[in-house]
């Protein structure tokens, strides 16, 4: 910089009060270089409110066996000296498979636990193998003095995060954020890149002159198809997209190890910080694991049966590979996937889960159980040990936790919490800089993986056999998804990943299902195929869609534009769609899903292996008088929908032996947790909804779709989250905060049950319809009888205590429940 230059600056601090005495809370600089305008501090108004130390989640407890997964992050405590917030994962034993008679609840381990006594040297870390190039001054325009706008396509892509340079000489834009692309001289976003394709558009504050050149440079990336150790070894300056670039009065931008220049040191010490060590070298951070927050776990067990397995239109030959890989990975060790903010997706030692009955207990288990290791196997002695060490922890707990102690046995394998692997995706691994910068757009996988066992070309040699893969949204991380093959959970694979701005803020869970032949797909196949969902999008004209994505070559079949009703337009689709099989060939026909403008959708699919057809939309929600004759005022009709509606095929036989669809719809409606809304909240009544779809297959009118009835909750409270059908009963749980700070608001959320029909089956001792219990921001779940709630407060549950009950089965007329995660 200008020697002669003279920097000024005034500094302001906001200090709170603890015991202890005063704490700097933060901190604020204000420079000028230039001498004419020197800051100052005046008229100061602070508003705020303190957090207390405690955990949140916004993730749903998922449940395995007798064991209960559940996933937090946690707010600093005063003893802290890295305020960052961090991450759990626990497995609670919720009772002894030895006596399932009663509630035995035990903390097995926790995930941040054991990552924080591993060294991070230690760890396995992959991410997708990249060859990156430079373009320099790639020439995308010729000013004339007057056009301002300039779009095309950039001739390399994908396009590496925030490498994206865009210049007349005279303003520059960047790619500060995900799509957009922001300029120096001008007042805002005035610029977009979609970096999967390459597609961009910029507006010059000021037309660039006659013959000025309008360049582009940037860095693309071409992936391998391999997945690498993330080590410094396999990562260089380029990948991560740092460089010397210099910041008068700041210094390098990138000079993370602050010895006053840019070399390599630097990037060895972002791939250690990222790794897990504090000082880029030798110290731990106090916590390594990310904080999880709308990531909800996946337990990958061995492969189960499916519901498509019986379909009828499913043959013998499929069932029969199926049951071989079935048999393959009977005994694959089971894993806990989540994503986390530290932008990776973790996998965890969950043990040894396996389907059917132990015949070591005198019991039978109904919903499989966790290995017990016969004495003699490899590998019992390091399972043994652990527990050993375990158990010793637990020597003065009474009564006994783990009886079968006393039959002389030995221990369940209930994994150990340790981490088997992480990935990092390959559009986060430039991104990863921001997170030690606190920039914008940090590396996040914010979102739910989901798993699936599909039939596919996983070697793309031509042979299609059974592959369990993995695939995940990113949520405010990013606008990408990826897939992973994890047949053997020990060992991912990496298949393929797909990009989009519209997937930016996209939290939902993938659905995965098989689809029939469809007129838009070239070559009509049956397809095995995951739907994901938009994201936020600041378009107003634009409809929300749903991507059904090929899950054999990463492509996009079809974009499903909701595009029924025009006053959709600009609305967020609520988390995952709810994909059904109404018939149950084992192909879906149907899919449902939400938006926040108020308006729930049903997709029409074709479910035919051997004739193409069309894909249709239809607009469930126009009815709003139900059977018993009650009506949603006009003004309080197309509130906005976040969680995923619950489908429940509850189909009957007519009297001529064909089939009498009836496809029950629950979701409930609450305001935006995006922004905040000017909304009389007195006199604004949020309601929860049971529609009934009548349709045949392949309908495309809404006659057949009526409102059966309605619950108008009270006065403040919303529905965040998705309703959990079960056994004939509907539940569902409001709030009275806001979703994107649950510690704000009075705390007086309430749990609702329905049986389907619409009667009450939970009251408070007054005899008013649901129950206290705290706001619930994610789904109720009822597992064995038992239901299970994240509260503010942690997890609640109510039921007899007596578990391991029997399955109930049936065929055509039963009910299942088809969906039940939430988008938060």
């Amino acid at each position: 910089g200008n020697p002669e230059t003279t920097y000024r600056s005034v500094r302001i601090d906001f200090a709170g009060l603890n015991l202890s005495g005063d704490q700097l809370i933060w901190r604020a600089n204000f420079t000028s270089d230039n001498e004419v305008y020197q800051p100052s501090i005046s008229d100061v108004q602070l508003e705020g409110s303190v957090a207390t130390h405690g955990e949140v989640s916004r993730s749903t407890p998922v449940i395995q066996g007798n064991l209960l997964f559940d996933a937090s992050y946690e707010t600093p405590a005063a003893s802290w000296t890295d305020t960052s917030l961090r991450g759990h994962l626990r497995a609670m034993r919720i009772y002894d498979p030895v006596d399932p008679s009663a509630a035995d609840y035990v903390e097995l381990w926790d995930a941040a636990t054991m990552l924080q006594a591993k060294e991070p040297s230690a760890r396995l870390i992959k991410y997708p193998q990249m060859t990156v190039f430079s373009v320099s001054d790639e020439a995308i325009g010729i000013g004339d003095g007057s056009q301002r706008t300039f779009s095309g396509t950039l001739a390399s892509h994908p396009v590496l995060a925030t490498t994206v340079k865009i210049t007349d000489n005279r303003e520059t834009f960047r790619d500060v954020y995900i799509n957009d692309l922001v300029g120096s001289l001008s007042q805002g976003v005035t610029g977009s890149i979609n970096r999967y394709t390459g597609e961009f558009s910029v507006t010059f504050d000021e037309p660039p002159g006659d013959d000025v050149p309008v360049t582009a440079s940037y860095s693309s990336y071409v992936l391998g198809g391999n997945l690498l150790d993330f080590t410094r070894a396999n990562v260089a300056d380029s990948l991560l997209a740092i460089d010397d670039s210099y910041l008068n009065g700041s210094g390098y931008n990138f000079d993370f190890d602050a010895d006053g220049d840019f070399d390599g040191s630097d990037g060895t010490w972002l791939v250690n910080w990222t790794r897990g060590y504090a000082d880029g070298a030798t110290t731990k951070k106090e916590g390594i694991l990310g904080p999880i927050d709308h990531s909800t776990p996946a337990v990958v067990t061995p492969p189960g049966i499916p519901p498509w397995y019986y379909g009828t239109a499913i043959s013998h030959a499929e069932r029969s590979a199926y049951d071989t890989f079935r048999t393959e990975q009977s005994e694959r060790p089971t894993i806990a996937l989540v994503g986390s903010r530290d932008g990776m997706l973790h996998a965890f030692d969950a043990g040894s889960f396996r389907w059917g009955d132990n015949l070591r207990t005198a019991v039978v288990e109904n919903r499989g159980y966790y290995l017990w290791p016969e004495s003699s196997a490899s590998d019992y002695s390091d399972v043994q040990n652990w527990w050993s060490d375990f158990l010793s922890s637990l020597a003065s707990t009474d009564p006994p936790y783990f009886r079968w102690q006393t039959l002389g046995t030995e221990a369940p394998d209930y994994g150990t919490g340790e981490e088997r692997w992480a990935f990092i995706p390959a559009n986060l691994v430039p991104r990863l800089k921001n997170n030690v910068l606190n920039g914008e757009d940090r590396a996040y996988v914010d979102a739910s993986p989901a798993f699936a066992d599909v039939y596919i070309d996983a070697d793309d040699d031509g042979s299609k056999e059974w592959r369990t893969v993995v695939m995940s949204a990113e949520g405010n991380g990013g606008d990408t998804i990826f897939c992973l093959d994890i047949t053997d959970t020990t060992n991912p694979r990496f298949l393929w990943e797909f990009a989009d701005p519209d997937l930016f803020r996209s939290r939902s869970s993938p659905a995965v299902a098989v689809i029939g032949r469809i007129f838009d797909i070239n070559d009509y196949e049956t397809k095995w195929v995951a739907f994901f969902v938009s994201g936020r999008n600041y378009d107003p004209n634009a409809y929300p869609s749903v991507y059904m994505v090929d899950i054999d070559t990463g492509t996009v079949l079809e974009n499903i534009v909701l595009d029924s009703i025009e006053a959709g337009k600009g609305g967020v689709p609520s988390g995952q769609p709810a994909v059904i099989d109404s018939d149950g060939n084992g192909y879906i026909d149907r899919a449902y899903i939400g938006t926040d403008k108020g308006y729930l959708y049903k997709i029409n699919f074709p479910d035919s292996t051997t004739t193409a057809d069309s894909l249709s939309v239809v607009l469930v929600n126009t009815d709003f008088t139900d059977e018993d004759g009650n009506t949603v005022a006009m003004e309080q009709r197309y509130h906005p929908i976040y969680g995923s509606p619950s489908v429940v095929v509850d189909n009957g036989l007519a009297g001529d032996g064909t089939l009498d669809y009836n496809i029950r719809i629950f979701f409930g409606t609450g305001d935006s947790p995006y922004y905040d809304e000017d909304i009389d909240a007195g006199n604004t009544r949020y309601h929860f909804f049971a529609y009934n779809d009548k349709s045949e297959k392949g309908d495309t009118s809404n006659a057949h779709i009526r409102l059966e009835w309605f619950y108008e909750l009270p006065a403040g409270h919303r529905i965040f989250a998705s309703a959990f059908a079960a056994a004939g009963q509907i539940y569902f749980g409001t709030a009275t905060g806001e979703t994107e700070n649950p510690c704000e608001g009075p705390n007086e959320g309430r749990i609702y049950g329905f049986t389907y029909g619409g009667t009450s089956v939970i009251n408070d001792s007054s005899g008013e319809f649901g129950r206290e219990v705290g706001d619930l921001y994610t789904s109720p779940m009822v597992e064995d009888e038992q239901l299970y709630l994240r509260t503010p407060v942690g997890i609640q549950t109510t039921g007899d205590g007596d578990f391991n009950k029997e399955v109930k089965k049936g065929g055509v007329p039963s009910a299942d429940t088809t969906y039940w995660r939430e988008i938060f």
